[in-house]
This record gives C-alpha cells, sequence and structure tokens, in this order.
C-alpha cells in the first residue's frame, strides 16, 4: 500500500477507499507487482479491510464506503491454482542426496513436514517433547495447529522423521520461509529435479507459465505430497483431513485427543507411515 500510495496516490486517506480505489489498488499490484487474484484477494479483502475495520471501529475511519466493495466488482476472481508435488521416490532421492551442511538441514526440515504433512507455522513444533509412543516403538507427533480453529492433530511417525530428530538431537532445524523457500529451489536444482511443469494464475484471465520444477518448491509443497501421496494410498480423505487438520465439514471437531491416538495408532504400520513405497 505504501508503494500505491507513493506512485499513484501521494494524497491517500481513508476518505478515498471506495470502489473506484480500490479498482486502481489491484491493477497496480497485477501490473506493478506482477500478482495474480488470489494473492491480491487475501491482501486486498483479507489484510486491508481488517485494517480498514479496526480503524472504523476504533473511529479512527469516518468513511464506510469501502464496506460495499467486493472481489467481484474489481474483477477479482480467486481460482484453485495448480499445486505441485513431489512422489514418494523424488523425496527419497531428496533425503539420500548429498548436500552442503545449510541445504541439508533445510532439505531434512522439509522432508519431516512432507511426512507429516505440516505447514510451515507448525515446523518449529516437531521435537522430541511432542512426540507420544504408539506402542512396539512407533511414535507419533500430537500438536495443536498454528490455525482458527486450532485442532490437534495426532500422526504417525515415519522412520525418517525419527532419523532426522536424533541426527538433530530432538529438535527439528527451522530458518526462516524465504530462506526455506529460496534453499529448497536450490535443493530442487542439485538433485536434478528439471522437468518442466506448468502453472497457472488468474491476473484478470488466466495465464499459464512453464517452469522447472525445481522453481516451484516452496514449504507449501509439503501438505501437496502429504495429500496426494496419502491418497495415493488409499488412505480414507476423513481420516487424511485429520492427519493435516482440515476443519473442512468438521471433521476433527467429532474426535478429542483420546480418540486421535487411537486413530494413529490404527496406522502406525500402514506403509504409507513407514516406506517410501508409492
Amino acid at each position: 500500500m505504501r508503494g500505491f500510495a507513493d506512485d499513484v496516490k501521494p494524497d491517500l486517506d481513508f476518505q478515498h477507499f471506495n470502489r473506484q480505489l480500490y479498482g486502481q489498488f489491484v491493477t497496480y499490484l497485477r501490473n506493478e507487482k506482477g500478482l495474480g487474484d488470489n494473492t491480491i484477494e487475501k491482501i486486498v479483502f483479507a489484510g486491508l479491510k481488517r485494517f480498514l475495520n479496526e480503524a472504523t471501529d476504533a473511529g479512527i475511519n469516518l468513511f464506510p464506503a469501502y464496506k460495499e466493495v467486493t472481489p467481484k466488482k474489481v474483477g477479482v476472481q480467486k481460482t484453485k491454482g495448480d499445486k505441485i508435488y513431489l512422489t514418494r521416490s523424488e523425496l527419497k532421492q531428496m533425503y539420500e542426496y548429498p548436500l552442503p551442511s545449510h541445504l541439508s538441514s533445510v532439505r531434512d526440515a522439509f522432508v519431516v513436514a512432507v511426512l507429516l504433512g505440516l505447514r510451515y507455522g507448525d515446523w518449529h513444533k516437531v521435537c522430541n517433547e511432542n512426540l507420544i509412543d504408539l506402542g512396539d516403538g512407533k511414535k507419533a507427533l500430537s500438536i495443536v495447529l498454528d490455525k482458527n480453529p486450532q485442532p490437534r492433530i495426532v500422526v504417525p511417525c515415519h522412520p525418517a522423521v525419527m532419523e532426522i530428530l536424533k541426527k538433530y538431537n530432538g529438535v527439528l532445524p527451522v530458518i526462516s520461509n524465504q530462506k526455506t523457500n529460496q534453499y529448497l529451489k536450490e535443493i530442487g536444482l542439485a538433485v536434478g529435479m528439471t522437468g518442466q511443469t506448468s502453472k497457472t494464475v488468474r491476473k484478470g484471465r488466466i495465464i499459464e507459465t512453464k517452469h522447472s520444477k525445481f522453481e516451484l518448491l516452496t514449504c507449501h509443497v509439503s501438505r501437496n505430497c502429504f495429500e496426494s501421496e496419502a491418497r495415493r494410498a488409499q488412505i480414507p480423505q476423513r481420516d487424511i483431513d485429520l492427519f493435516t487438520g482440515h476443519s473442512t465439514n468438521a471433521v476433527s471437531d467429532i474426535y478429542d485427543r483420546r480418540q486421535l491416538v487411537t486413530i494413529a495408532n490404527d496406522y502406525r504400520d500402514h506403509r504409507f507411515f513407514n516406506t517410501w513405497d508409492e
């Protein structure tokens, strides 16, 4: 918003936040910042509107015109974007590939996140302290997720998760999101993930671009990998939702912690949580 004000609207004030200004801001984000509609929707109709609502509630903003603006009215249409994921064989290849220490620690954290289906914001919770026993030497991660509502998940730990935690004395190494995303691309290139894949984004219209797979590696891919491979392993969607903490249909709300542990126990010997098989 500061850049928009400097470049387009130097006298920006609360009174200007109407449909016309929203349209100008959307055009600026598309043309000058190269953002797609999904990102614009988060910035403009989540972040900016939340700020304006707070200013209004505090009596600072006395101009309510912004409340009438919707994404549709300024040509913003949220779409379901393409998602890339790594197969189990690709993940195993990444895990076993020799890398320098600054990359190997990021690789290890990413592999753990894939095997547990975690958002980046929950990576730092992977530690021995948050493991519970499932019996027969098997462990599960039991944490409350950083999202609303805050569901608890209990996920069986793949042997590689335990190997990595042992390597780092029981605490997963996590660096910033930005640096992790940067290093993941370097890791993907080093491992040889250079095959071409397409990515579509809406910027007022659908635009398709071609990329090498490593260029699209980010922290968020970890959940895509877990969910895609779990479905391939024929795990029911309801159970996948419990492991990832998805609140669709409020599935997790009907289970208490003891039941979640029981479900995790049911999967402790499942090949998905024990092998690299696809």
